[in-house]
């Protein structure tokens, strides 16, 4: 994603509408929740939920500003998939920013597992005119039981549930669709490799977006590590699709939001 190491969407055609969370009540929204969780539980059929092959767009945010649009897909053949994210400046932003990225991960799908396989990212960003080309990548050595950087010719160990920031996000999604616990996730960093402790779970909030006029029921589930804070905003009325990310650097205090900008395209 843009070069940023890491604030709802504020479009100036929509001034008046604030994007941010709106509380409600439990009691107001709560057997909205519980509809949507027993229609998804009995369409389940006794077996396992897995991902559908997908597309969607979300809206980036950082420091305050809407830098762009990050266009994510998910493909499957078989067991083998493919989360693809194509991130750039739009905008007035994209006079200012211009670094851009395509962020592909391979993972493998099946009834028992949502497991991750690589990372690798062309980031392009341009100084004095001229664009620079780097390239980040993360493989699953399972012959040698640990995690290589291959351009910085380093190593950490496997871990079970082991994502990187964009593929946990699903990896999530996967988990709650299967009523599986969100414990023992671990974050695979190009440069760390850190256990998450959940914090917070199934916070009722609601969203407005720009695709609908009427506010969207969410449940916010919060994350922390030694290097960073997740924050996910997930859809129950839509299986859980993520509808608002926010990731946290601690080191220098900025975040990365996405917000859904469309719903998303089921392929």
């Amino acid at each position: 994603m843009f070069n940023l190491r890491s604030s709802p969407l504020n479009r100036s055609k929509c001034p008046s509408r604030s994007l941010g969370i709106k509380w409600l009540t439990r009691s107001n929204i709560f057997f909205r929740l519980l509809s949507a969780t027993f229609i998804m539980f009995f369409s389940l059929n006794s077996s396992a939920a897995t991902l559908p092959n997908f597309s969607a767009v979300y809206d980036v945010n950082a420091y305050g500003i809407d830098l762009g649009e990050a266009k994510q897909s998910f493909n499957c053949q078989n067991s083998d998939c493919t989360l693809i994210s194509i991130a750039k400046p739009s905008g007035l932003a994209a006079l200012f920013f211009k670094d851009s990225s395509v962020e592909t991960i391979k993972l493998t799908q099946t009834d028992n597992e949502f497991k991750w396989l690589s990372y690798h990212k062309v980031g392009i960003s341009e100084k004095d005119g001229e664009k620079i080309q780097k390239q980040t990548t993360l493989t699953l050595d399972e012959t040698h039981g640990q995690i290589w950087h291959k351009e910085k010719q380093k190593a950490w160990p496997i871990q079970a549930n082991i994502y990187d920031l964009m593929s946990i996000v699903y990896a999530i999604q996967y988990n709650k669709l299967n009523n599986r616990p969100l414990t023992d996730l671990y974050i695979q960093d190009n440069n760390f490799q850190d256990k998450l402790t959940l914090t917070s779970s199934d916070e009722v909030e609601s969203l407005i977006f720009e695709f609908s006029e009427e506010w969207i029921d969410a449940l916010r589930y919060t994350f922390d590590s030694q290097n960073s804070k997740i924050e996910l905003w997930l859809l129950p009325n839509y299986h859980y699709f993520p509808g608002k990310i926010r990731v946290t650097h601690k080191e220098d205090d900025r975040a990365i939001t996405l917000n859904l900008a469309e719903l998303q395209k089921i392929l």
